[in-house]
């Protein structure tokens, strides 16, 4: 619902980035309050566009009981675009003023300078919808049980001359009883695609399986395409598997 004020006002929308077609090198603009001292402007590149940093969670939680605030993982990309206390929660937008994150954190250690952080617009989208949908102010991230590594990692050049990464996601842990995939998914299984919602996405980077997994609701079911050992043959054949979210125990909750 379009507040009084919005309508009235000369604010419009920002206009979201289409999908993860962000570079490194490209040129980011971060707006934010930082300090407190009024709405402001940094300008930078991208560093890194995708990376994982520890940040002791905001809501203070104590899991495993030991004294201590639990550390809590973000996907983020890098830039050197200057962010300060007051700037979290502002917009880092592209060349052309479109959102491509949200500006989240920075390093603070004596040693390092111009490293801030800023989570991927896909994320912030798919976060947002899921605490909307699930109507509780609470995140219900849908899990597989499974570990993953990165096997194998190239770098080429796609037709409009950008960089292009594609990884070989392979399963190194096998999900327990106790999880969605259960019987579904084994060790040195290929993954390389998955499908929800009747939308099939190719997976050509780590991060996409839990990026997409946000997107999944408690009754769901997806299917996921892997490539696996071929126990009659030499080589792996391809396999779809289906799993269903019908438990709460498939979800882990934040908030």
């Amino acid at each position: 619902v379009t507040s009084d004020y919005l309508k009235t006002c000369v604010a419009s929308e920002a206009e979201f980035i289409d999908g993860e077609d962000v570079q490194v090198g490209e040129k980011v603009y971060a707006i934010g309050n930082p300090d407190g001292a009024g709405i402001a402007v940094t300008e930078g590149i991208i560093s890194v566009e995708s990376e994982y940093i520890n940040m002791s969670a905001l809501d203070g939680r104590d899991e495993d009981g030991d004294g201590k605030v639990d550390s809590v993982i973000h996907r983020v990309m890098r830039t050197d675009a200057l962010i300060n206390h007051g700037n979290s929660g502002g917009g880092l937008f592209n060349s052309k003023g479109e959102l491509i994150g949200i500006t989240n954190a920075k390093n603070v250690e004596d040693e390092t300078e111009g490293i801030g952080y800023a989570l991927p617009i896909t994320v912030a989208k798919n976060v947002m919808q899921n605490i909307l949908d699930n109507g509780d102010k609470k995140l219900h991230r849908a899990m597989l049980g499974v570990t993953t590594y990165i096997n194998e990692s190239v770098a080429s050049l796609d037709e409009n001359g950008k960089i292009k990464i594609t990884e070989t996601i392979v399963v190194t842990e096998a999900p327990t009883t106790k999880h969605s995939a259960y019987g579904k998914l084994q060790v040195n299984d290929i993954i390389k695609s998955v499908t929800i919602g009747g939308k099939t996405t190719e997976i050509t980077r780590n991060y996409q399986m839990s990026d997409l997994l946000l997107t999944v609701r408690k009754g769901d079911t997806i299917s996921i395409t892997v490539l696996r050992n071929n126990k009659e043959a030499v080589g792996k054949t391809e396999v779809t598997e289906t799993v269903t979210f019908d438990k709460d125990e498939y979800f882990k909750i934040y908030g």
